[in-house]
């Protein structure tokens, strides 16, 4: 049975139109039309609640958050919604806070290179 939790949120991202303006193509022409990305990096919160590092891998930014004590010995590779053509949002920094704090894993996030100005091949190929 699903939580309160997620049965709210099920009920909320509907209205929020997200879902409906990627469903189509048209609807992804305009979001890509009006959308500037713009990378969004750990909050201060993630950086004083884990151990947060950043390094640049193939030309990508990489974060690994950790506990900051007592980090455990999964890793998880984080590879975050928006259509392969938007960013990391707060919401996925969320989300990432609460499987490093439910799990003790260290979760590794790459911010791969983005659709239409980049290709899958490519962000497949740094990923590797």
């Amino acid at each position: 049975m699903a939580s309160l939790r997620a049965r709210l949120v099920d009920l909320i991202l509907p209205l929020l139109g997200s879902k409906a303006r990627l469903a189509s193509a048209e609807g992804l022409k305009q979001s890509l039309a009006t959308h500037t990305p713009q990378p969004v990096g750990p909050s201060t919160h993630t950086h004083l609640q884990f151990k947060v590092t950043e390094r640049m891998t193939a030309g990508m930014h990489v974060y690994k958050v950790a506990p900051k004590i007592g980090a455990g010995s999964a890793s998880v590779l984080y590879l975050h919604g928006g259509a392969f053509v938007h960013e990391l949002t707060r919401w996925h920094w969320r989300l990432i806070e609460s499987l490093v704090k439910r799990t003790g894993a260290t979760v590794h996030v790459p911010s791969y290179p983005l659709a239409p100005s980049n290709t899958w091949a490519l962000a497949g190929s740094m990923l590797r």
